[in-house]
């Protein structure tokens, strides 16, 4: 099997053609294949190189045999690691599992609040808590949150919301776990939404509220609700937020301050618990 580029020497990628399933999606989304595109046609190649050269490979078992482990990686159960032991759900058990080796299996009692298509494990830094974030697939999506030590037991959670959600992020100190939500396009301190006041001859600018921001004081504190938005003209066409993303824009630089990186780069500091809606500042494009 030629899985290294004969050009550059570079780690390959191997290249699938035709329609991908449900777990061909998951390999692809996790970067360990890529796409080549739907039509299926005698000598395509089947390797790619981050160089960007092409290859083919008559090794067609080994081939097979690889991306059947790789598929089998990328669809496993998630689970989490907290120290020795492993978190693991068995989805359509009103209950977690925590194994440690050489002690009996622990069970944590729950009941989803959030209808479960998709869902991940976030440990906490100091592993004494496990977040399971849940997706529903259909713009809701909440988390359960359970105590790993000294008792492993539910203890609270984010019922179903709606949104396009990404798992929250544990604070350094474990303090807290924030959520930084796409769920809408709201016009800040109205019901009105973003897209009714669209017109093309207007200047003027309202502040559009496109996300927010949800920290939890862990382990049984308030959960803290504040819009995040951007002032706007209303004359933007929806192109320009709609496809605005939160994936992996929450970072800390204490345990106490949370930093979200709005989608066109500008990066704000927020303390927690956040007390008022969050503003960014987008620069206004040039005519």
């Amino acid at each position: 099997m030629i899985d290294h580029c004969p050009e550059c020497g570079e780690p390959g990628t191997m290249l699938i053609y035709g329609l991908p399933g449900p777990q061909l999606s998951r390999a692809v989304d996790a970067g360990r294949v890529r796409l080549g595109g739907c039509m299926i046609e005698p000598g395509q190649p089947d390797w790619y190189c981050p160089a960007g050269h092409r290859w083919s490979d008559e090794d067609l078992d080994g081939q097979q045999r690889l991306l059947d482990e790789i598929l089998a990686e990328c669809n496993a159960p998630p689970t989490a690691h907290a120290g020795a032991s492993v978190v693991e759900w068995r989805v359509g058990e009103p209950a977690l599992t925590l194994v440690t080796p050489g002690a009996p299996d622990e069970v944590a009692p729950f009941e989803p609040s959030t209808p479960v298509g998709e869902y991940a494990f976030v440990v906490s830094p100091d592993e004494r808590y496990v977040a399971l974030f849940i997706d529903s697939g259909h713009r809701t999506h909440g988390f359960e949150l359970f105590e790993v030590r000294p008792e492993f037991r539910h203890i609270g959670g984010l019922p179903a919301m709606p949104g396009s959600g990404h798992p929250p992020v544990f604070s350094p100190d474990s303090r807290w776990l924030v959520g930084f939500v796409a769920d809408g396009y709201r016009v800040r301190g109205t019901d009105q939404h973003f897209t009714d006041l669209f017109d093309k001859r207007s200047g003027a600018r309202v502040t559009l509220d496109w996300a927010s921001l949800r920290a939890l004081r862990v382990p049984g504190g308030e959960l803290h609700r504040v819009d995040v938005g951007v002032e706007m003209p209303v004359s933007a066409y929806p192109h320009e937020y709609t496809e605005w993303d939160t994936e992996d824009a929450v970072r800390f630089t204490a345990g106490d301050v949370a930093v979200l990186r709005m989608p066109w780069g500008q990066k704000v500091a927020v303390s927690l618990p956040p007390s008022a809606p969050v503003t960014g500042d987008r620069p206004v494009p040039a005519p």
